[in-house]
Order: structure tokens, then sequence, then C-alpha cells
């Protein structure tokens, strides 16, 4: 991809800021979602050190996207917390 391009991505995809990410691990701590009666996340809790590697599979429904739009603050957890 050009350098053009690969901007123009960045700018499209702009994220809200997170205040205290930083180089330390990323935490995911009893983190809970629901829309209207369908749970999307009930009590997802993990860690992941710095320079690891993560795999996050799962099927279709099982809340992978849901987690990732809290962790990036698109969403608000129901309950929990990521640090």
């Amino acid at each position: 991809m050009s350098s053009v391009g690969l901007a123009s991505c960045r700018a499209r995809w702009r994220l809200p800021a997170r205040p205290g990410f930083g180089p330390g691990p990323l935490e995911l701590a009893g983190l809970r979602r629901r829309y209207g009666r369908t749970v999307a996340l009930d009590g997802l809790s993990f860690t992941i050190e710095p320079g690891r590697i993560f795999g996050f599979p799962g099927p279709t429904g099982a809340g992978k996207t849901t987690a990732m739009r809290i962790v990036m603050g698109i969403e608000q957890p129901d309950e929990g917390a990521v640090r």
C-alpha cells in the first residue's frame, strides 16, 4: 500500500483516544454488555501481556466484535473495565 493510501486509511478510521493506554498489559475485567434481552458479553476477563500475539476466535455471535469495540472505546460496557 502506498503511503498516500495508508494516510487516507488512518484519516478515515480515527478512533477515540483512550487515556491511560500505554506499553503495559491490556486487561479486560468482568466485561458485561447487553443489547435488550440479548447478552453479548457475560463477564469476559483476560490479560494480554505486552509483545504477545493473541488470537480471539469464536463462533458468530460470541461477542468478539463487541469486546473489541469496547477496548477501542467505540462502545461502553454495562459492567467491567478495560485497563
